[in-house]
């Protein structure tokens, strides 16, 4: 039905039928579009529970900016999850492995294997712990914190592509209700 447009009706037979056909296409895909369900089909007769279950839309959203984030960054050549704790430690200074896990959420094999690779280029820097030898802190050397530097635009970019359209008090409030969120399932664990 691409193409069809209110015109294109008077070559129809039921004319106010063509243009209800029109505004229900419009409608469901003006939905789809603002309720994240672009990709999914239209047909069907469920309930559309999905629609106003919270995690899933989070999930749903989430995905589908990692995967955009994914596709910006590799063009700075660049992967998302060394993006990730390249993100964290700047944005936390010094970590141990085990904070950087739990906040790029990643699991331990990945973060030591992307550590190690950033420390062997000259990107990070571990040093153990004067308190505790078994705790080794992470953190970004100048040529880290510059790396992060040179690819933090395109990150920039891609949110402000995702966010368009928003007011900046709606991406207070929104950010805000995802801080929140997160607050409840940690005051949960």
């Amino acid at each position: 039905m691409s193409g069809l447009g209110f015109n294109e009706c008077n070559n129809f037979v039921g004319q106010n039928d063509c243009v209800e056909k029109i505004h229900e296409i419009r409608y469901i895909l003006k939905a789809q579009r603002y309720s994240g369900e672009r990709n999914m089909p239209i047909a069907g007769h469920g309930d559309k529970w999905l629609r106003t279950f919270v995690p899933y839309l989070l999930y749903r959203s989430s995905n589908q900016l990692n995967q955009r984030l994914r596709t910006r960054l590799r063009k700075s050549g660049v992967n998302l999850a060394r993006w990730r704790v390249l993100a964290v430690l700047r944005a936390y200074g010094k970590l141990n492995l085990g904070q950087i896990v739990d906040l790029t959420v990643m699991e331990q094999p990945s973060i030591s294997r992307i550590v190690t690779q950033l420390e062997s280029e000259g990107l990070a820097k571990r040093k153990l712990s004067a308190k505790d030898s078994r705790v080794v802190y992470v953190s970004l050397t100048a040529a880290g914190e510059k790396a992060f530097k040179e690819i933090y635009p395109t990150a920039q970019r891609h949110q402000e592509q995702a966010l368009n359209g928003f007011s900046k008090k709606e991406i207070e409030m929104l950010t805000g209700y995802l801080r929140r969120i997160q607050d409840s399932i940690e005051a949960d664990e």
